[in-house]
């Protein structure tokens, strides 16, 4: 795979990088296109479509200029799909290899969205993902991928040391900003706990999810933990929490700014602490 290299990317409607990004392709818009060179061209094209599509210009365009614009994008969106429609089983893993990193999510949306599972088998995917693990993230945006290869994503995530992570974000953490993510279905509400629990005890388990495993609720017949693994993830917890303090200095003291306005001031004392922490407070009078 290939370093970034400063191509267009559509990242979001409102992303404050749109600018940039448009300001960068009109030189391509003005320009005629008939063939596209490798996958990296491909998928700038792509990327460049998706402002059209979502109705991201600049201001600065006139309306001539953004009628010549839709047109061109009219006529690349023809030669792109003929390209894409290229990509099968065979040359799958050399387009991967000239991908530029800052492409890998949109190979893997144009796998999808233009169908393009359909020539690739699972086998392919389940080498890819050896390569490329942190792809699944990825991968598991597009609810097509995810049924196409149901039987290797399970296989995969029983497997993979993040899938903890993964399954956590998807039914406790609320996440307002990134895409949907989707299981597959084959994954079993069994094969998700054994995952959790095998993550508790794993030395590459982050003690911040441990919480959330205690609290976790249950979500009809898709996802539950049981009182066994929770209990297990707050005795990890509070382990591992003794640990960190029973390795600090016996006497830790940490400096607080309050800021009270002044007329709030009266009978104001601040003073916490115990044999092992010294808490000392500083009050920031405001005026």
């Amino acid at each position: 795979m290939k370093q970034d290299i400063d191509r267009i990317v559509f990242h979001s409607v409102g992303d404050m990088s749109s600018g940039y990004y448009l300001s960068k392709s009109e030189n391509i818009l003005k320009n005629q296109i008939d063939k596209i060179q490798d996958i990296n061209n491909a998928l700038e094209l792509y990327n460049i479509k998706l402002y059209f599509d979502n109705g991201v210009y600049l201001k600065k365009w006139s309306e001539q200029e953004f009628e010549s614009f839709q047109e061109s994008v009219k006529k690349f969106s023809k030669i792109l799909g003929e390209y894409i429609s290229k990509i099968n089983n065979d040359n799958f893993q050399e387009h991967y290899n000239k991908l530029a990193t800052c492409y890998v999510d949109s190979f893997w949306e144009v796998i999808n969205n233009f169908k393009v599972f359909r020539a690739i088998s699972g086998d392919r995917i389940k080498e890819s993902l050896k390569q490329n693990p942190h792809d699944i993230r990825i991968i598991l945006k597009h609810e097509l991928l995810v049924k196409k290869y149901n039987a290797v994503l399970c296989e995969f995530l029983n497997k993979y040391e993040d899938s903890a992570e993964i399954i956590l974000t998807i039914y406790e953490i609320k996440d307002d900003f990134n895409k949907k993510l989707y299981l597959p279905s084959s994954l079993s509400v069994k094969d998700k706990e054994t995952i959790i629990s095998t993550y508790i005890n794993s030395d590459h388990c982050n003690y911040n999810y441990l919480p959330i495993i205690q609290n976790a609720r249950k979500h009809n017949n898709d996802f539950y933990i049981s009182d066994s693994v929770k209990l297990a993830a707050k005795r990890k917890y509070q382990s591992e929490t003794q640990k960190f303090f029973n390795s600090s200095s016996n006497h830790l003291s940490f400096g607080v700014a309050i800021s009270f306005p002044r007329n709030k001031l009266e009978n104001v004392t601040v003073k916490l602490e115990d044999r092992t922490i010294h808490y000392e407070y500083s009050i920031d009078f405001i005026k």
